[in-house]
């Protein structure tokens, strides 16, 4: 772990609130995509590590992996009974047995014309095998076989390197690495892979009204939703959600540069907007993190920002829950992802099935329900859109990008979707 920061002087830090507040304007009312380039600007670094395969399931592999050898490795049977050295389509057709090869045996004689020998699924196959035929297929007496069907060139053969040959890309850098890339790997005789070491990623809530659960709340709080939330999107998105233990607000500036030693990115939820201020704001300047930017010109959670301590990122979501879940899919999610090598986010032109009623007097994101059809993507926009709403979330796998000025949503129009 890093060593421990040391206290910032006081007058240090009001130089630092000072340049803050004269660069705000600059950085208020930024565009989505001025945001995202300022945090793609000062993204931290992760190394990389190297795991069991057996252990790298959803990991992000670290570099591009490269076929050994060819898959199959040498020509195979797909099916279990004889290859046969010789095409025909003679019905009944004869060939002599000249023997049987056993999984694990590799035959080093070639096949003759007239003959054939018994093999099995997945076996290799002599040289000189022109096709293999089921057995069920064939009546086979003493060394006599005889076939029950036309015989075609190449039938029931994997060919050598048919699935990859040896040398091809088979998963590229900042794959995701799944069941399938890992049954792969194993059948290139790979044990072991390197991948990006999951970033540690804390939540804290501002919001002096707001407790974690179990804990008994009265008139006028609220059990902690955005924190569990955040923390189940961390994990979804390959990184490791750490849980801070409860801190008063008024004692944060002296604790938190402690939890920033441990982790890679810290959210904020809560405290973005209060009165024309931000707590989550002057936090941050308290503790010397430089501001990138604040407020970006969306709805819902326009009272967003971003600030860098050292290598770490800091982020100030919105302490409502649709708002909060909307910041991080804009913010945090795309940072994830870059950390790990990939850029970029899924879009889709849609149909909008039902419309949605308000015009938009800035750029909206509504929660939506998207599924690929005959008719391409089509979405529904989901009920409960207020931002403090947790209902549009339960089904909510995109959201609606809908440009200032627009007027209210007809059913059946066409939308921008980022998909998440």
């Amino acid at each position: 772990m890093k060593a421990a920061r040391s206290v910032i002087t006081r007058s240090v830090l009001l130089e630092k609130t000072a340049f803050c507040k004269g660069a705000k304007e600059a950085m208020q009312d930024l565009s989505l995509e001025q945001a995202q380039q300022i945090l793609l600007e000062n993204l931290p670094l992760l190394e990389t590590e190297t795991v069991a395969l057996s252990a790298g399931l959803n990991r992000i592999l670290a570099r591009q992996m490269t076929a050994s050898q060819s898959l199959p490795a040498a020509e195979q049977s797909a099916v279990d009974g004889y290859a046969v050295g010789s095409s025909t389509s003679a019905v009944p057709s004869n060939f002599r047995v000249a023997g049987s090869y056993q999984l694990e045996e590799c035959p080093n004689y070639p096949l003759q014309s007239n003959e054939a020998v018994r093999v099995k699924t997945g076996g290799v196959l002599p040289p000189g095998t022109c096709a293999v035929v089921p057995h069920e297929k064939t009546f086979c007496k003493a060394d006599l076989l005889l076939v029950y069907e036309k015989v075609k060139t190449g039938q029931n053969i994997k060919s050598q390197g048919e699935d990859f040959r040896q040398g091809e890309v088979i998963l590229n850098g900042s794959t995701r690495l799944t069941a399938s890339g890992i049954a792969l790997l194993s059948a290139m005789g790979v044990d072991a892979v390197e991948v990006y070491r999951r970033p540690r990623i804390a939540t804290i809530n501002l919001a002096p009204n707001v407790v974690p659960a179990p804990l008994p709340i009265t008139m006028g709080q609220t059990w902690d939703s955005n924190g569990p939330m955040l923390s189940a999107l961390v994990q979804q998105d390959g990184g490791v959600a750490v849980v801070a233990e409860p801190v008063v607000v008024s004692e944060l500036p002296q604790r938190l540069p402690e939890l920033l030693n441990t982790v890679d990115l810290l959210i904020c939820t809560g405290g973005s907007y209060t009165e024309n201020d931000s707590e989550a704001r002057s936090l941050f300047t308290d503790i010397g993190a430089k501001v990138l930017y604040w407020d970006v010109a969306i709805q819902p959670g326009s009272h967003t920002g971003a600030a860098k301590m050292d290598s770490q990122l800091l982020f100030s979501l919105s302490g409502n829950p649709a708002a909060c879940f909307v910041g991080y899919q804009l913010f945090v999610a795309p940072v994830i992802k870059a950390m790990f090598g990939q850029t970029g986010q899924n879009r889709a032109q849609a149909r909008c099935i039902n419309g949605f009623n308000k015009p938009a007097n800035t750029r909206r994101m509504v929660r939506g329900r998207a599924l690929y059809s005959d008719n391409g993507w089509e979405v529904t926009v989901l009920p409960g859109q207020k931002p403090s709403m947790i209902r549009s979330l339960l089904d909510c796998n995109a959201l609606i990008d809908i440009a200032a000025g627009s007027p209210a949503l007809e059913p059946g129009s066409s939308v921008q979707l980022i998909l998440l």
